[in-house]
């Protein structure tokens, strides 16, 4: 390197000649303390560089989405961020082996390969990837808790993806990982798909609808009305079992295709517009075309205590939203993974709702806007169930909470854990609610 060819004498020449009173031991000290600098930095960057002199160019990471580096992340922290040297032979060999993700302890590398502007990492885990430099290869290396007892399914996403254009996810389970919920691979019952043209959307909308077999001559004791319903079939195959066990009574449900792009979180997000005029179009969609179509087509009582909303992340904003500004057509709500409470006034009306709460540790703002929603219920004498664990954002989650929250919401098990409570003041939710931070925290870039 040049700055290696000036020696300390050259140097207290070319300062003397400018008049500078600088001694011959003094820039020696100052030259070592330059060579030692450099040999750490060079050192700095071939650990960053790995094997094969390739580097990872680091994505910075949001840390308003619980994003961080180890290190950096709270003690408490499940998840973090391991920045390590690339290692391009092993990423090859493992993409040729038809993987994407390897084990190291307890880290997991995931590794991608194609041409894209930034790459995300979706599903149970929701992290960007960082480009190897030189190559078409993404990668990112994580930290997990407790890794044997991890199970999450992960995918993804190239480019500007949404969560309705995702790849089909693949699901990761440790050793230790409890089993996921009895499934059945071919329905019983019947599962179709009605098209509305819809008068208030003015747009088509489509819906998947499941009715149960026929068991013992058990009558349809209610509709669960849920959101994102491509889902329906895969709910199906977890609550079919459960129906002919009799674990579950026979029930209607209804799958209400999201819309694409983002007016799904204007849709489903009450707040995240100042008109909200998409999320009240939605619920008079649902209130007017959707609801008397299906009780209509099906032997259900009409009744609110027969009706739930069902939801997961913004799909679970959405139920409580819209049970919330409804409670006397609605008073059950299943909301999983919810990103953000939905502000009432009138905290007696609410107390007609029943809510199942579901979120994982390792989705951190979910989790916590999932607890803040708990909380805030139990001021107000509201009647909830709130569970959390080391579970991530996604289905794998969401299908493995669906049957305690349908067993629960039916009465197959006690609600009597939070209330209701009496002589409560009188407080509107609205106050207590915009306390948080708002909803746009919880939405940026996690679906």
């Amino acid at each position: 390197m040049r700055c290696c060819n000036v020696s300390p004498g050259n140097l207290a020449k070319r300062f003397s000649s400018r008049r500078y009173n600088v001694s011959t031991t003094v820039l020696r000290s100052l030259f070592l303390i330059a060579l030692l600098s450099y040999g750490f930095s060079a050192e700095a960057r071939s650990q960053a560089n790995g094997l094969g002199g390739y580097a990872i160019d680091f994505v910075a990471l949001n840390s308003d989405s619980g994003n961080a580096d180890c290190g950096k992340a709270p003690k408490s922290a499940p998840i973090c961020r391991v920045r390590v040297a690339p290692d391009v032979h092993e990423m090859e060999l493992l993409l040729a082996s038809g993987e994407h993700v390897s084990r190291r302890g307890d880290s997991l590398m995931f590794v991608y390969r194609g041409e894209a502007m930034r790459v995300w990492l979706r599903g149970g885990l929701q992290y960007p990837l960082s480009r190897v430099v030189g190559t078409d290869l993404w990668t990112i290396t994580l930290r997990v808790e407790k890794l044997d007892e991890l199970a999450f399914s992960y995918t993804f996403a190239p480019g500007d993806l949404g969560p309705t254009d995702l790849p089909e996810p693949i699901e990761w389970r440790g050793p230790l990982a409890p089993a996921g919920p009895q499934r059945v691979d071919v329905l019983q019952g019947t599962l179709v798909e009605r098209i509305l043209q819809s008068a208030i959307l003015q747009d088509t909308r489509s819906l998947s609808i499941y009715e149960p077999p026929a068991v013992a001559q058990r009558p349809l004791v209610g509709v669960v009305y849920a959101a994102d319903g491509k889902s329906v079939e895969r709910f199906a195959k977890v609550v079919e079992p459960l129906i002919i066990s009799g674990s579950l009574p026979r029930f209607v449900l209804v799958g209400i295709h999201a819309a694409q792009g983002q007016r799904r979180s204007y849709e489903y997000v009450f707040g995240l517009k100042r008109d909200n005029a998409a999320f009240l179009a939605h619920e008079q969609f649902l209130m007017e075309e959707v609801m008397p179509l299906v009780e209509r087509s099906y032997a259900v009582p009409r009744t609110a205590a027969s009706r739930t909303l069902l939801g997961y992340s913004n799909g679970a904003d959405w139920a409580v939203a819209t049970a919330l500004r409804n409670p006397r057509a609605f008073n059950n709500v299943i909301a999983l993974s919810p990103s953000w409470p939905a502000p009432i006034a009138q905290p007696s009306e609410a107390r007609r709702v029943a809510f199942f709460i579901g979120a994982g540790t390792l989705e951190p703002n979910f989790h916590k806007s999932a607890l803040e929603m708990s909380a805030l219920f139990k001021v107000h004498g509201v009647v909830h169930r709130m569970r959390q664990g080391l579970r991530g954002h996604d289905m794998t989650q969401w299908e493995g909470l669906l049957p305690e929250s349908l067993m629960w919401t039916f009465g197959r098990e006690g609600r009597a854990e939070t209330g209701p409570l009496t002589n409560r003041p009188s407080a509107s939710f609205h106050t207590a609610v915009t306390m948080h931070s708002g909803p746009k925290k919880y939405c940026s870039g996690l679906f």
